[in-house]
């Protein structure tokens, strides 16, 4: 490989690691706050704060899946022709690394590592920066890698 092609591969690799993960979260939460202004022409009641909630509060970021997913499957198929799509089916492998050093060195709060970084207990009053922080990430890379690889084997050759 030259080094032209080196220095294309690792610039996509960043710039598909930066839109994998803050992509993710800046798309899903401009989509979200501008639904809740849209809904809320409708319904008074609905609140910014619901937008924050449905972002953060849900166990396992189910937004930011789907957001990941899609995207991840738009650009594979965007960048099917370059070398790049080989490239976005490895996005997860960052944030995971993070996530298992996060695990190495839990929290000391005494609560079990699953329901700290996923799972019940995700209110921001006794939610911790870590679970955004570690957890989402992964989530939102794992589903954008999950959409270039469905991408990538929807376009493949017949054999």
């Amino acid at each position: 490989m030259t080094m032209a092609g080196i220095l294309r591969t690792t610039g996509g690799a960043v710039a598909h690691q930066l839109i994998s993960t803050l992509g993710v979260m800046v798309l899903s939460g401009q989509l979200i706050f501008t639904l809740c202004a849209i809904a809320r022409t409708w319904n008074p009641s609905i609140s910014p704060r619901l937008a924050s909630r449905i972002l953060t509060e849900i166990p396992g970021f189910p937004v930011q899946a789907v957001i990941g997913l899609l995207l991840g499957f738009l650009l594979a198929e965007f960048f099917r022709r370059w070398v790049m799509p080989r490239v976005m089916v490895w996005m997860w492998v960052l944030p995971l690394a993070l996530l298992c050093l996060a695990v190495l060195f839990p929290p000391m709060n005494g609560a079990s590592l699953f329901a700290h970084y996923a799972g019940g207990s995700t209110v921001p009053a006794n939610r911790f920066l870590s679970a955004l922080s570690y957890s989402f990430p992964f989530v939102a890379a794992a589903a954008y890698s999950v959409g270039a690889k469905v991408a990538e084997r929807l376009n493949r050759p017949a054999q």
